[in-house]
């Protein structure tokens, strides 16, 4: 039991020497911490691809907000539908042929991003997006650049949320770009003939930031 005792002590003064001699290695904690925290900020650019009623749709928006300490970006973000997304199966009795009735939508809110090897010149991000949308359809011409005629009874307000992985890339000490997926999940949109889970699935992203990282 000496022999026991006296090998923890000398361990014990071993490693306070160790780590007196390594200050600068010391661990931080919540209530005396030396490291000093920066702050900085970024914009940025974003585009998303994936699929609604089995058709391809592109989504352009943006997000950005107040990055801490390089790890943790608190922000705001959104996008919005810019592609044709048409629905057949929901077409008021319309005598004229060339009349689509296309898919409006968009959705945003708060920005929830840790960063993960910061250091690094790349690195993982975890963007995670809460908010809200909306969805309503529209009876446009087949002239893409036509004026739609909105019907209110067909708009819907949804919740929405969207966890992404993004490889954020260091291309100067300014700008990153991002690439990578998010899993959009809506509550249920109870709108005339579509599914209520209709927008809900994966997309591939990407984005061009802009700041003080």
């Amino acid at each position: 039991m000496k022999k026991i005792i006296l090998l923890m002590l000398a361990m014990t003064l071993g490693g306070m020497a160790i780590a007196q001699s390594h200050g600068d290695d010391q661990i931080n904690t919540i209530l005396n911490n030396d490291h000093p925290i920066s702050h900085g900020g970024y914009g940025a650019i974003l585009m998303k691809y994936g699929k609604i009623l089995d058709q391809d749709a592109w989504f352009v928006g943006g997000r950005g907000g107040w990055l801490i300490d390089h790890r943790f970006t608190l922000g705001l973000a959104g996008s919005g539908l810019v592609s044709r997304v048409t629905n057949d199966d929901w077409l008021p009795d319309n005598p004229d042929p060339d009349i689509v009735a296309r898919l409006f939508t968009g959705y945003g809110g708060l920005l929830i991003e840790p960063i993960i090897f910061h250091k690094s010149n790349f690195h993982i991000a975890i963007p995670i997006t809460i908010g809200a949308g909306g969805v309503t359809y529209g009876l446009q011409h087949s002239d893409f650049w036509s004026e739609p005629v909105f019907y209110e009874e067909n708009t819907e307000v949804f919740f929405a949320l969207e966890p992404g992985l993004e490889l954020e890339i260091n291309v100067v000490h300014f700008m990153r770009i991002n690439i990578g997926a998010s899993y959009l999940y809506t509550s249920d949109i109870l709108m005339p003939d579509v599914d209520p889970n209709f927008m809900r699935g994966f997309m591939g992203s990407f984005a061009i930031k802009f700041g003080a990282f």
